[in-house]
């Protein structure tokens, strides 16, 4: 079974640590993107294999939250669509898959009580 490293590209690498203190979820294997702390289920992410993310907001929290992911380099996305639960924590997203390794974009879009949206990408390289 191969595993996905995961590694912080680009300005998402500052968002980490501006995160509040104690304001978001820091279990071991938590990416932040942008205002939201990712937790992969299993950690690492199985290669061709069923995962969940764990997600949980940093500040206000959205009434509904859909996840996808995308390869942006080769112009396709997964071959399955996440369900998404709405937790006592935030949110869990299940039935993700990498069917193949190379640059990967998680695609978070919020959506607010008073009408506000918001479009969160957190990109991960799968080896």
């Amino acid at each position: 079974m191969k595993a996905i490293t995961l590694a912080l590209l680009g300005p998402l690498a500052a968002s980490a640590a501006a995160a509040p203190a104690g304001a978001c979820l820091n279990a071991p294997g938590t990416m932040h993107a942008g205002s939201l702390a990712v937790t992969p289920v299993p950690s690492p992410i199985p290669m061709g294999k069923p995962f969940a993310l764990q997600i949980v907001p940093c500040n206000a929290a959205p009434e509904r939250l859909t996840v996808d992911a995308v390869m942006p380099a080769h112009r396709h996305g997964m071959n399955y669509h996440p369900k998404v639960i709405k937790t006592k924590n935030g949110f869990r997203a299940e039935g993700l898959l990498f069917h193949m390794p190379g640059e990967w974009e998680f695609v978070f879009d919020l959506r607010f009580m008073d009408g506000r949206s918001e479009r969160i990408t957190h990109r991960i390289v799968v080896k």
